[in-house]
């Protein structure tokens, strides 16, 4: 296992809406992410990549957005044509209302534009534990943009036309096998981002590229509650101490103890999240009592187990604005 592994498989990424778009010239679009981030792809054709103070950047056929939560940005066929809300083109469609959003869109499927040339795309809602998924989204921009090489975008290709299929054929059980190959394309994007540019992400991420790092790192999370050591885990690495302490600062930004302890807190929040006790707790991330792993969480997190537990049931009780 590595810190890829374990984030994902905790964030339970789902999609609550998967749209095809074919926008033709002259179009221009407005996104806002709200409180979901977005998934996009574009499948066909090209298009511009507009975002608030950043230059307008071409996008082509096989490139892909991976929008955080709360983010603005648009999609032209030109840096200087005008923009539509993207909430408008689901006004006229069948199951679309104010109150309650979208609940059907005919094939998945959203035209809009004037009679030039095609830009075609999907994208895709995404929703996911946001406790689980902090490692990851303190790594990514709030707007990552990925251009695919030959290999990952046949991957991508792929899994976007079994999408398609299921999408078409709306058999049984359909929305959901569409849910869960977004969240495949999901991870397919964000494997393609490290493997294309992986030291711009920084963190644990960019030590996944390093040979030695990346040994030591999948080492930890396969056996989290173990008693780690530095001199430990240069032996994993193959190196001496004073060299593996070295890099793992470098490329990391922490020493590896405190990588080790953030990492258990990490996975603590997890399991307190889905109800776990905290002596169970303690002894699944390497520490001989509840009332250790307390002492550790209070110097990491700021509070005390218990009152991060009250504290996130309470935020879970607030209304929504």
């Amino acid at each position: 296992m590595d810190p890829f592994d374990d984030v994902v498989s905790a964030m339970s990424v789902a999609s609550s809406l998967y749209v095809r778009f074919r926008f033709t010239a002259p179009w221009g679009v407005a996104f806002d992410t709200g409180y979901q981030a977005r998934l996009v792809m574009i499948a066909e054709g090209v298009g511009w990549l507009l975002s608030e103070g950043e230059v307008p950047l071409p996008v082509a056929k096989g490139d892909c957005l991976i929008v955080k939560e709360g983010t603005r940005f648009a999609l032209a066929d030109r840096p200087d044509s005008a923009l539509v809300d993207c909430v408008n083109l689901f006004a006229d469609l069948p199951g679309f209302s104010e109150g309650t959003g979208f609940t059907t869109i005919p094939d998945r499927t959203v035209n809009y534009g004037g009679n030039g040339a095609l830009m075609e795309m999907v994208s895709a809602r995404l929703s996911f534990d946001p406790i689980a998924a902090e490692p990851l989204l303190a790594l990514l921009p709030d707007l990552l943009h990925v251009r695919l090489a030959h290999g990952d975008l046949d991957l991508l290709e792929t899994t976007l036309g079994l999408i398609g299929l299921e999408s078409r054929a709306d058999g049984l059980g359909a929305d959901l096998v569409v849910e869960r190959l977004t969240d495949v394309l999901f991870i397919q994007t964000i494997r393609a981002w490290v493997a294309a540019d992986g030291t711009r992400a920084g963190g644990w991420l960019a030590a996944l590229r390093h040979r030695s790092l990346a040994k030591v790192i999948r080492s930890v999370h396969a056996d989290i509650a173990r008693d780690w050591t530095v001199e430990e885990m240069a032996r994993v690495a193959g190196v001496s101490r004073s060299t593996f302490a070295q890099n793992f600062r470098s490329v990391l930004g922490e020493t590896p103890l405190s990588y080790v302890t953030r990492w258990r807190m990490y996975r603590a929040k997890t399991l307190m999240r889905k109800g776990a006790a905290l002596a169970e707790v303690a002894v699944r991330v390497g520490y001989d009592s509840d009332t250790a792993l307390s002492r550790a969480f209070r110097r990491v997190e700021g509070l005390a187990p218990g009152e991060w537990r009250r504290t996130l049931a309470a935020e879970a009780n607030r209304p929504a604005l």
